[in-house]
């Protein structure tokens, strides 16, 4: 007679037979069709030249580059947009939950108001609406708003520019990490150490090019601007509807997380004498995490794939170049489209990881109150 062990095991065998047995058949499906149409799997397609610019880019991507450059560029294009909404959308989530727990109504008012608008709004809406606001609503170029040397048209945002050096980045993080692993060798927090030493290389270099006069000011010749760093409306339309949209599920994440901690320890701060910056960063935040992190995470995923609708408003991330300019290019279908598929599924792991290890430094918490 079968122990429920076994069966348990010869159940997983069975079910693992036949999805083996289903990509076996999807396979060979796949292999028939192409053979009826004359055609090949194959990859050669990426080692070919685009033959195609992209705009907005932060590779330096050229029209003769390969189709694998057009792939990179568009995954650092959605990684820049992707994070930088990611980290907008928190800090709103945060001002706009902690702002929806105050006592006075027309605040608490103007913050459930942002959250059931924003959030129930469809994201591509959001989208189209701030990026035809900017094209429609700020000034023509002969007409930009200057101020401290930015320039602001319907074209977008011109930021100075000035030069940066990779070796003064490397040479930085050698130094700090060898101060760090001398001083603290178990408690380094390696994400924030490489962020606050880029961050530190960045001021620190603009600070410095500045003082040496190295700034290029953004200035208007003819129909263009030269010497800026420009933010395209596409990128503007395209994080301000992502940031918005998942901002409110973010405050309405949040305000659950802080409304799960128990009165008696917001009483306790008081009792303290602590400020409600103090209150919220040092008690409060910290017990509501456990709880805010595990549905934080799939927001943050959902924004990351949400990058997607971009190719509405004509940002080059992955998809519009990738899948839309090189698959009509080249009509690889099938292998563009795998490519894609995996790409998305590897950022949203490395999302929901990340999550993960952020969430095991309050899980401790969690289970002490369990216990």
């Amino acid at each position: 007679m079968m122990t429920a062990r076994s069966r348990s095991i010869a159940i997983q065998c069975i079910l693992g037979i036949a999805i083996a047995l289903l990509f076996y058949h999807a396979l060979i499906n796949v292999k028939t069709n192409m053979g009826r149409l004359g055609a090949q799997l194959g990859y050669q397609f990426l080692f070919e030249p685009a033959g195609f610019s992209i705009k907005e880019q932060w590779v330096g991507f050229q029209p003769s580059d390969s189709n694998a450059m057009v792939w990179l560029t568009g995954l650092v294009n959605m990684l820049v947009v992707g994070f930088t909404s990611m980290c907008t959308a928190t800090f709103l989530g945060y001002s706009v939950a902690i702002v929806s727990l105050s006592t006075n109504t027309m605040v608490h008012l103007s913050a459930r108001a942002y959250i059931e608008i924003f959030r129930n709004v469809p994201v591509l809406i959001q989208i189209l609406f701030w990026y035809n606001i900017w094209i429609h609503g700020a000034p023509m170029l002969a007409e930009s708003i200057q101020w401290q040397g930015i320039l602001i048209n319907n074209r977008g945002i011109f930021l100075p520019i000035f030069p940066v050096n990779m070796w003064v980045l490397v040479g930085l993080y050698a130094v700090v990490w060898a101060i760090l692993v001398w001083h603290r060798p178990r408690s380094i927090r390696w994400l924030l150490f490489f962020a606050y030493v880029t961050l530190l290389w960045w001021v620190a270099t603009a600070v410095l090019t500045y003082l040496l006069g190295d700034w290029r000011w953004p200035q208007q010749q003819g129909f263009g601007v030269v010497g800026a760093w420009q933010i395209y409306p596409e990128f503007i339309g395209l994080w301000l509807g992502l940031s918005l949209y998942t901002g409110a599920f973010c405050a309405e994440i949040i305000r659950a997380g802080l409304s799960a901690v128990p009165r008696g320890q917001h009483q306790a701060a008081e009792a303290l004498g602590m400020t409600w910056y103090q209150t919220y960063r040092f008690v409060l935040i910290p017990q509501a995490l456990p709880t805010i992190v595990p549905p934080l995470s799939s927001q943050y995923i959902n924004a990351q794939k949400n990058t997607s609708l971009g190719v509405a408003v004509g940002y080059p991330e992955i998809f519009a170049v990738f899948v839309g300019t090189v698959l009509n290019q080249t009509g690889r279908t099938l292998e563009i489209i795998l490519i894609t598929m995996i790409t998305y599924l590897v950022l949203s792991k490395c999302i929901q990881i990340l999550m993960q290890i952020y969430n095991q430094r309050f899980s401790v918490w969690t289970h002490t109150q369990q216990g």
